[in-house]
């Protein structure tokens, strides 16, 4: 067997894409999936970098935000953005907001909480935990992004996107990528840093 290289380009899209994830493994919302434009999850020793892409303003399905302190998404169906999973995120140690595209019509004040159940859109979604992520003005090239210290997350594990303003409004533009960093602990004895 001989050893197969790979040219600088492959190398740099592999790099850049890293392993795909789908919708169904991020556990998203029936409310939030229409606004799923692709997810990448990337490896770099035992720190593991997940990147989704969201757009807000899909034609794929309405998507709202409604009183202040309510999440976003489909009217009355799941506004989970992504259900934390070890085997996907790691454990998380930080969560960041990066505005590719600016929201119109619906509130531009978004805001990551995460809870131990799913909330529906048009529902009160302040009573989670707050992630501290925050971005008052979303504007293209606007980003936030918070420490989390997520110990045991099994009781904390739905994060939605809640719209902080008073606007209401179905949005008709708005992509955003949201990025999880977090730490892995290998299994095998012979890929284990610790």
């Amino acid at each position: 067997m001989g050893n197969r290289r790979l040219s600088r380009k492959r190398l740099l899209s592999l790099e850049k894409r890293g392993q795909k994830v789908t919708k169904s493994d991020l556990g998203m919302g029936a409310g939030m999936s229409g606004t799923f434009v692709r997810c990448n999850k990337m490896r770099d020793g035992s720190l593991v970098v997940v990147e989704l892409v969201l757009d807000l303003g899909t034609s794929a399905a309405v998507v709202a935000s409604h009183a202040a302190n309510d999440v976003i998404g489909v009217d009355g169906a799941s506004g989970t953005i992504f259900t934390w999973d070890a085997s996907i995120h790691g454990y998380l140690i930080d969560l960041e907001m990066l505005v590719l595209e600016t929201p119109t019509t619906g509130d531009d004040d978004l805001h990551i909480y995460y809870h131990s159940a799913e909330i529906n859109a048009n529902a009160a979604g302040n009573g989670g935990t707050d992630s501290a992520v925050d971005i008052t003005t979303a504007v293209k090239g606007r980003s936030h992004s918070a420490a989390i210290g997520t110990g045991d997350l099994s009781s904390l594990q739905y994060f939605y996107i809640v719209s902080d303003g008073s606007t209401a409004g179905t949005y008709a533009a708005g992509k955003i990528l949201i990025r999880t960093t977090g730490f892995v602990l290998d299994e095998d004895a012979t890929d284990t840093f610790v």
